[in-house]
């Protein structure tokens, strides 16, 4: 009988964090507007949602969604300003109009960064040592297969290719002793 009852009061807690919960997240986010709503005390709305964000915060599932998303968002991202280089790059297109597409994609990259560091991407320190260390390496990686290149004129075209699939950009090897020049496409 008294697990019957803890089970009932478990259930009301779960079902009315549900109510405010589905309100919060379609966008009624005033929580004095959603205590009138479902008639409940304004406070305990607060701590229901409070109660709710720890769970989701702490949900492997939920976790997982919010990495795909952002995966999705900054790929978006890459393919509207990929575009918009397009535009930039292309000879008919008058200044007037490349200087707003380059505003725009200022934009679009300041929005990204912006959303990656709310997701907490950059508030590990650590992590803008590896990204710096995995440039260095990649310089120094690419840096010897250049030479490579150059000391093997018959090797210079298959590394070239490799590293114009690797790179995405324009990769060249000069004999005169510049060891790269490159333009991302």
């Amino acid at each position: 009988m008294a697990a019957d009852v803890i089970l009932r009061e478990d259930a009301d807690h779960y079902d009315a964090m549900n109510k405010i919960v589905e309100l919060y997240i379609t966008g009624n986010k005033n929580p004095t507007a959603i205590a009138k709503l479902l008639d409940i005390p304004r406070k305990d709305v607060l701590l229901y949602i409070e109660e709710w964000q720890g769970l989701a915060q702490n949900s492997k599932y939920a976790k997982e969604r919010a990495e795909e998303a952002l995966t999705s968002l900054d790929k978006h991202y890459d393919l509207i300003i990929k575009e918009m280089w397009t535009i930039v790059n292309d000879g008919t297109t008058d200044s007037r109009t490349k200087n707003a597409v380059l505003k725009n994609i200022a934009d679009i990259e300041e929005k990204r960064q912006s959303a990656l560091q709310k997701a907490g991407l950059y508030d590990d320190a650590g992590l803008t040592d590896e990204l710096v260390y995995a440039q260095d390496r990649a310089d120094k990686m690419k840096q010897a297969l250049v030479t490579v290149g150059r000391e093997n004129p018959t090797l210079k075209r298959r590394i070239l290719e490799l590293l114009n699939a690797i790179e995405e950009e324009t990769v060249t090897i000069n004999d005169d002793g510049e060891a790269l020049e490159g333009k991302i496409v």
